[in-house]
Parts: C-alpha cells; sequence; structure tokens
C-alpha cells in the first residue's frame, strides 16, 4: 500500500473509532517513519510506542527479539510467509568486541534472493524484533467487575452478607 493510501486508511479508521483497536502499536520512527508515527500518535495517543533505531537500540531489539523466541514467547502463524522465511535465511548477526557486546543484526544491504533475483531486505524480520518492545511492558488482564453481594442466606443458611 503506498503511503498517501496508507495516511487515508489510518485516518478513516481513527474517525470510524474502527477497524482497528489495537491495545499497542509499536513503529520504527526513524527517518521517514517519523511521519507516520505523528500520524498515528495524533489518531491513537498513548498506545504508539515509536522506536528510533540508534546501533544501541537494534543492538537490544536483536538481543530481546532471540529471548522471547527462545523462551517460547514470540509465536508466529504458521506456515511461515516466503518472505519473511527468506528475511530469516538471510539474517547475519555479529556481536562487536568491547564491554558493550552490540549486536550487528539484519539482511545485509544489496542481498539477493537466488531462487528469484530480487532484493531481500527486512522489513518483516524488524517488525516480529519489534514485539520485544511489547514485551517489556507490564500486562495485566482486566476483569469484570462483581455486581454487589446479594444479601440472602448461603444455601446451608448460616452465613449472609452482613457476616462479611
Amino acid at each position: 500500500m503506498a503511503w498517501p493510501e496508507a495516511r487515508t486508511c489510518l485516518r478513516r479508521a481513527a474517525r470510524a473509532g474502527g477497524p482497528l483497536e489495537a491495545i499497542q502499536i509499536v513503529i520504527d520512527a526513524t527517518g521517514v517513519g517519523e511521519g507516520l508515527w505523528s500520524l498515528l500518535e495524533n489518531a491513537f495517543g498513548d498506545t504508539v510506542i515509536p522506536v528510533k533505531f540508534t546501533p544501541l537500540v537494534k543492538s537490544d531489539l536483536g538481543y530481546g527479539f532471540i529471548g522471547i523466541v527462545e523462551s517460547g514467547r514470540y509465536r508466529e502463524y504458521s506456515p511461515f510467509p516466503d518472505q519473511f522465511t527468506t528475511q530469516l535465511n538471510h539474517c547475519r548477526s555479529e556481536i562487536m568486541p568491547g564491554p558493550s557486546r552490540l549486536m550487528r543484526w539484519g539482511v545485509p544491504d544489496g542481498t539477493r534472493d537466488q531462487s528469484t533475483g530480487e532484493l531481500v531486505h527486512d522489513d518483516d524480520l524488524i517488525t516480529a524484533a519489534l514485539c520485544h518492545q511489547l514485551d517489556l511492558l507490564e500486562w495485566h488482564i482486566q476483569l469484570p467487575t462483581p455486581g454487589p453481594i446479594p444479601k440472602t442466606p448461603c444455601p446451608n443458611g448460616i452465613a449472609t452478607s452482613d457476616h462479611f
């Protein structure tokens, strides 16, 4: 979807109160993504989590993504889309020397799919890795509030709500 079409679609969804009822939205807010972040933030407020990529942020994202995958907290629908599988197969990582142990990772620029000859990007891989940002949040289950306790005897006839 081209940017003008995406912008129109998001604006319509925001005005209509749906179909997008997101609990949280994580977005790459680096460079060109800053405009989309602004649009989403205006429409959805605090539900939008911007991520501005730096070498340290991308390293943390990589380590965090490995953590949620290895622990079973990340699930991808099956079968994986071919494009995502291609990106996973072409992803490379390198741990930089030094005390910070930064990880550089992704599909190297200029990588081509051997079967199609097309350039391979890592957009889907980065999007999946952004799930690590969601893993950092505290999640709570909202249970319905119970109604008033009735003032009738319990089935055994001993206690009533006045005794609580």
